[in-house]
């Protein structure tokens, strides 16, 4: 997947570092040429809120000279980001064109590296899921690390399926660990079995394309943010509720990355004094008693046998008025508004949102975690929360993924032009911010 010969990537005049960055204050600008990118990024957010503006509309609501709006439209026109659509009702003169983000021009590649599988998606400007392609987990024979091959693979076996490797703008990975962003290196992934892999500088030699990694959780937000229930809400959490648990918390616009990037381990905050023991080594953490593993488990404690099917099969068993899976979803409900009462007393959110495949069962617990939560919670940080549930189910992850790399191509990280590879850049500490 090289750039051709001819009518390769143009250079842009500086780059960006990746970032939610949505709805913010204008960042310190220092030059012409950063103060034209800043007011593109405006305009493709503006465009991907609401499609069918026309350039004298986004001149109004950015605030932008038209002057100005046109010379960047054309610009984005030219490169197979932004289209028209038709024309505005006539006031006299020559009606203005609508214009939206091209669902025809750049993908994004996803990849979720989940509990027991890798999952590939092409994302578009509408963010839609085009196609996608799911291969299990390979793992080595001596230590039971997952084969990093496999990233490799399904990208390479997605992209054959589809004949759509011209289009592919960037690259996006969500990862269950620890990440560095910058040199984009998987940490430390103990699902994985990863420990100082660089992932970021694999796929992009072999594919020619910019990567960008980033936590599962700061991916399913991301997501939200985008194209889902968190548009405009500050603060915002995410919460995965899988076989462990995890958090993503954004303050401010900007996501909490921790000292040392370890932020959002919300699975191993202490719930029942003395309580199961959890993989981390302690015990009564919120994971080791409300995960959807914990919830098998108490489900197979309690009754003679354990379900074929997983959580998926507890689920289904308390939809059909078994007692006791009723019951183990019950205190997994209970448990988890615990846990989410005092986050919610830390950060005040306006949204929380549960994912994972615990949220199966969201007919059945997700208003019972709800009622917790405000009985538990100051009625101040509780009066503007809203708890809902992922608006993608099992893909929030996938798409956020790939929208990491949407978002480095909004905040000029690299440059897109159609029919062309996108070219790697040096991210900046200047951040080109919406």
């Amino acid at each position: 997947m090289k750039s051709s010969a001819t009518g390769g990537a143009e250079t842009p005049e500086t780059f960006g570092e990746p970032s939610a960055a949505i709805g913010r204050a204008a960042p310190a600008l220092t030059s012409t040429s950063q103060v034209r990118l800043y007011k593109r990024t405006r305009i493709l957010h503006a465009l991907r809120r609401n499609p069918g503006l026309s350039k004298i509309g986004l001149a109004r609501e950015l605030d932008i000279s038209p002057t100005t709006v046109g010379s960047l439209v054309e610009g984005l026109v030219r490169d197979g980001i932004v289209v028209a659509t038709g024309l505005e009702p006539s006031m006299g003169g020559r009606p203005p064109e609508r214009l939206s983000l091209d669902p025809e021009g750049p993908l994004a590649l996803g990849v979720d590296l989940g509990e027991t599988a890798a999952r590939f998606g092409l994302l578009d400007l509408a963010g839609r899921l085009v196609a996608t392609e799911t291969l299990p987990f390979r793992r080595r024979p001596q230590e039971g690390a997952v084969d990093t091959g496999i990233v490799s693979d399904g990208i390479t076996a997605l992209l054959a399926e589809t004949g759509l490797s011209d289009r592919i703008a960037g690259i996006g990975v969500a990862v269950p660990g620890l990440v560095d962003r910058e040199a984009g290196a998987v940490r430390y992934a103990a699902n994985l079995g990863w420990q100082d892999v660089a992932l970021a500088g694999q796929l992009a030699l072999e594919f020619d394309r910019p990567v960008l990694v980033d936590r599962n959780t700061n991916a399913a937000l991301l997501a939200e943010e985008w194209w889902g229930t968190a548009a405009e809400e500050d603060p915002a959490i995410f919460v995965t509720l899988g076989s462990g648990i995890g958090a993503a918390i954004r303050v401010d616009g900007e996501f909490v990355r921790g000292a040392s990037g370890a932020p959002g381990e919300f699975g191993h905050i202490p719930i029942v004094a003395d309580g199961p023991e959890c993989r981390c080594g302690q015990r009564g953490c919120l994971e080791a008693l409300a995960s959807s593993a914990a919830v098998q488990r108490s489900y197979q404690r309690l009754a003679s046998a354990a379900p074929d099917g997983g959580i998926s099969a507890v689920v289904q068993a308390a939809r059909e008025g078994d007692p006791l899976a009723l019951h183990v979803l019950d205190e997994a409900a209970r448990h988890l508004g615990i846990g989410i009462a005092t986050i919610v007393n830390l950060f005040n959110p306006s949204v929380v949102i549960l994912g994972g495949e615990l949220m199966e069962a969201a007919d059945l617990i997700l208003a019972r975690i709800d009622a917790q939560v405000r009985a538990r919670s100051l009625k101040v940080s509780s009066a503007a929360l809203r708890l809902v549930s992922s608006s993608f189910h099992g893909d929030a992850a996938l798409i956020g993924a790939a929208t990491i790399a949407f978002d480095a191509l909004f905040n000029h990280a690299f440059r897109y032009r159609a029919g062309a590879a996108a070219a790697v850049a040096r991210p900046s500490r200047q951040k080109a911010k919406a």
